[in-house]
């Protein structure tokens, strides 16, 4: 992407990139799911939207669970 300026790769665990394949940007948005039209014009890869969110969810939960450990609480 275009912000990768900012990010700063000299701090130890400080990015944590995944990626999940067959998708696009609006595959990461609730409207994958509730406008399913948009895959027609080619705004969302073949991902099923369900699972992707699904997953993005659990990405932000690991994410979050290890920062508090990480914080001591």
């Amino acid at each position: 992407g275009c912000n990768e300026f900012a990010l700063i790769p000299e701090q130890p665990g400080f990015l944590d990139c995944r990626t999940i394949e067959n998708t696009k940007h609006l595959n990461f948005h609730e409207i994958s799911l509730i406008y399913p039209v948009i895959r027609w014009f080619g705004a969302t890869g073949s991902a099923n939207p369900l699972d992707v969110l699904i997953l993005r969810n659990q990405y932000i939960i690991d994410f979050i669970k290890t920062k508090q450990r990480a914080a001591g609480d």
